[in-house]
């Protein structure tokens, strides 16, 4: 029974002996003490599920490092291999759950992508067994022009799916309301079109200016200010 995160790496061998290895242990060494923290598997939890619930392999760390920790791991396995290809799936997913909390470096970004295109390519083959299976199934299928019942099944269908709705102002008030309930609204004292003045007001400058304020101090918490070039 493994007790503790170095017996599972002398046991299993799982990254290659390398400095992004070794940088990557040194960040998962001790946990964060940031007000916003990510939790975050050692050993990887599609790779080694058996220590999934084990305390010694979690670590709390900061959405930078989080990040960072999950570029460094796919270059702790050889090319090509099992947990080189997840660790690069890992890595997209940091971008495509992104949070406020996290800053996504757009050239590592861009490198895991090409990257995972090629692994993709380099390793995904289909069988002639499968190419045989997909040509029998394509078999005997007609293409052609859309048939004019077709074309009329698929208009009817986008206009059930589809609910049109108008803007429609009261006061400082403004909603989008569907077309059988305008005539309600309009009895109701509401009128046909954007509160234009409201775009205007002082109290709308004043909330689009704090919003900008704490978009500016969140950049700089996390470091960006002062670190961009004009392109």
């Amino acid at each position: 029974m493994v007790s503790n995160l170095q017996e599972a790496i002398n046991l299993h061998k799982p990254f290659l002996d390398n400095k992004y290895t070794k940088w990557y242990l040194e960040l998962v060494s001790k946990n964060s003490n940031n007000d916003y923290v990510e939790r975050h598997h050692i050993l990887p939890k599609c790779l080694f599920p058996e220590y999934k619930r084990s305390c010694w392999n979690i670590v709390k760390l900061s959405a930078k490092q989080h990040f960072i920790a999950h570029i460094l791991l796919y270059k702790m396995f050889e090319k090509n291999t099992k947990g080189y290809g997840k660790m690069l799936t890992a890595s997209l997913r940091m971008k495509m759950h992104n949070t406020d909390n996290r800053y996504v470096n757009s050239k590592l970004y861009e490198q895991v992508k090409i990257k995972f295109g090629k692994y993709v390519s380099e390793t995904q083959h289909w069988s002639e067994e499968h190419k045989q299976r997909i040509s029998q199934k394509l078999k005997g299928i007609v293409r052609g022009p859309m048939s004019e019942e077709a074309k009329q099944k698929m208009i009817a269908s986008k206009k059930a799916s589809h609910v049109p709705k108008i803007w429609m102002y009261k006061g400082d008030k403004e909603t989008k309301v569907v077309y059988d309930k305008i005539n309600t609204f309009l009895s109701d004292g509401w009128t046909k079109g954007v509160l234009k003045e409201k775009r205007f007001n002082s109290q709308y400058k004043e909330k689009q200016s704090q919003k900008a304020r704490l978009q500016w101090k969140k950049q700089k918490e996390l470091g960006l200010i002062g670190n961009l070039k004009k392109i």
